[in-house]
């Protein structure tokens, strides 16, 4: 049986570039013994291209370069928040998306 979450989840925690079906055939047959179909691939393939990334904001998504400027975060609203970002290497530019899943250190004020 093929654990496709588990595959998506650590194949995209390894950060690996993969580069169509075929690519992820190898990856898979390496990292865990199974040989995929392409039906198979194509179906991790849409599953890993679907999940959400983390992102940790200190490296260009296009070349790596860790000389990047990140601008401040605008909150979108009650549950979302961007900010825009410029690689000073390459010249890309993107916009990070964030969801907003809690918050810590709430502080109430003592009722008088």
């Amino acid at each position: 049986m093929i654990e496709y979450k588990k595959y998506a989840a650590e194949i995209i925690e390894s950060g690996e570039r993969i580069d169509g079906e075929v690519d992820l055939c190898l990856i898979v047959s390496k990292k865990y013994g199974v040989e995929l179909t392409l039906k198979q691939a194509t179906k991790l393939l849409k599953l890993i291209d679907s999940t959400p990334k983390a992102y940790d904001g200190t490296k260009c998504p296009n070349c790596g370069s860790e000389d990047i400027n990140g601008y401040e975060f605008e909150v979108s609203d009650c549950n979302s928040a961007y900010r825009n970002c410029d690689c000073f290497d390459c010249g890309a530019s993107w916009t990070e998306d964030f969801k907003i899943v809690g918050f810590s250190e709430l502080t109430v004020p003592e009722k008088p």
